[in-house]
């Protein structure tokens, strides 16, 4: 099994709101979670893609549990990594499917 890739540079709030994602959180879920306002889970998912390279939360989410970016405790189940695959193959059928 290949080592993770290195995490991001992402403070801690990005790490909070990167793992709540991961679990499936919407943007208001997460916000409730982390007493936070929607607009700044919003401005902080930007940031955290601009960061990472990654485009939209399904991206996000995969590459966070593929890579081990999150500690044990936060990371994606298996499962959850499956449903994740599953939503990023979809997704890209869709892009295929809108050329």
């Amino acid at each position: 099994m290949p080592a993770p890739a290195p995490l991001p540079a992402l403070r801690p709030e990005h790490v909070d709101i990167l793992a709540l994602l991961v679990r499936g959180y919407g943007n208001a879920a997460i916000g409730r979670q982390l007493g936070v306002p929607v607009d700044t889970v919003r401005s902080r998912l930007r940031r955290i893609s601009v960061i990472t390279g990654c485009c939209g939360r399904a991206q996000l989410a995969y590459a966070a549990g593929r890579d081990g970016w999150l500690e044990p405790e936060r990371a994606a189940t298996a499962a959850e990594l499956a449903a994740l695959r599953a939503v990023v193959a979809r997704m890209r059928a869709a892009q295929k499917a809108g050329r």
